[in-house]
């Protein structure tokens, strides 16, 4: 059974990576989001180490470099208020 989802997995990720390949604009926005992607952890990693504010850490993980990835600084406004408000 295992070897069943690996190989709907693999095949799945072959066939993600013909259609990004075959379209010039898919590989324009792949490179867009990688982008985007590496600016968001960059700048979760300098405020937690910045020492900005203090007594506030935000962790860095998939769902919170998405929230910043798609919403920009007001994701990262977002976060902290989830921040304060749960702690």
């Amino acid at each position: 059974m295992k070897l069943m989802w690996a190989l709907i997995l693999g095949i799945s990720i072959l066939g993600l990576v013909i259609v990004i390949v075959r379209n010039r604009l898919s590989i324009r926005l792949l490179k867009q989001f990688v982008l985007h992607l590496a600016a968001a952890a960059l700048v979760i990693y300098a405020f937690n180490y910045s020492g900005w504010v203090a007594d506030l850490h935000i962790p860095l993980n998939a769902v919170t470099i998405a929230a910043i990835v798609m919403l920009g600084i007001p994701g990262v406004l977002m976060i902290i208020g989830l921040q304060w408000t749960i702690l």
